[in-house]
């Protein structure tokens, strides 16, 4: 992918946020991050990685933006990155416990029932 155009910018996070592999879309982002970042203006900046995180529920990608926070962002991203790391979490959790829950429910209701029309 060339970053030429301005716009390809936005296509990165707009895939992290619609579909289910945050890590793919971060490995991709990590290696062309240099252009990513120079279509951003100085305040996109300091967001941009962060936000690719946002809407992650995969607790293993907050080691990845730590790390990358550390060694290749400005100072200024650390509230992004903080927010980025507890939207995570929180994903997790979440995730976490609608699954237990909504598997519980499905064994204490059995299966769904058909949703063919009743005859009469």
């Amino acid at each position: 992918m060339s970053c030429r155009p301005a716009g390809a910018s936005y296509l990165v996070p707009f895939v992290a946020r619609e579909g289910e592999r945050a890590d793919i879309v971060w490995d991709f982002a990590e290696t062309k991050m240099k252009a990513l970042l120079a279509k951003q203006d100085a305040l996109g900046v300091n967001s941009y990685a962060a936000g690719l995180f946002s809407f992650s529920p995969m607790p293993k990608l907050k080691r990845s933006l730590r790390t990358y926070a550390k060694s290749d962002l400005p100072p200024a991203s650390a509230i992004h990155v903080a927010r980025a790391i507890d939207e995570i979490g929180f994903r997790a959790e979440f995730k976490q416990r609608l699954t237990s829950e909504f598997s519980a429910w499905v064994k204490e209701h059995g299966k769904l029932k058909s949703a063919e029309p009743k005859t009469r």
